[in-house]
C-alpha cells in the first residue's frame, strides 16, 4: 500500500497548476500574521485580508494601530521569510 499524499500538498500542486498559487500564499500570509500576534491583539483585530500583495489589518484601537504600524516592516519580513520570497509587499494597518 502506498503512502497517502497530504491534502496540503495536493492543494498546493493544484493551485500552482492553475496559476492560483497567490491565493494559497495569501491564505498562508493571513495565518502567519495570526501566529505572530498575541491573543490580546487578535481579540482587537476586526479584519485581516491580503489583496495584491498588501496585507490589510483592521484593528479597533488607535494606540494598537500605531504600535502595529511601527512594527509592520518587521512582521512583513518574518512573513516573507517563511515563503523565502516576497509575498507581502506592504502591511496596511487600518
Amino acid at each position: 500500500m502506498s503512502n497517502p499524499t497530504p491534502i496540503q500538498t495536493l492543494i498546493k500542486a493544484f493551485a500552482k497548476l492553475h496559476n492560483k498559487q497567490h491565493l494559497f500564499d495569501e491564505t498562508q500570509a493571513v495565518n502567519l500574521w495570526k501566529s505572530l500576534m498575541s491573543p490580546e491583539i487578535l481579540a482587537r483585530t476586526l479584519k485581516i485580508e491580503v489583496k495584491n500583495g498588501i496585507l490589510f489589518v483592521k484593528v479597533d484601537s488607535p494606540a494598537l494601530k500605531n504600535d502595529l504600524r511601527l512594527q509592520s516592516n518587521e512582521f512583513r519580513q518574518k512573513i516573507n521569510a517563511h515563503f523565502s520570497r516576497e509575498v507581502v509587499k506592504t502591511i496596511a494597518i487600518l
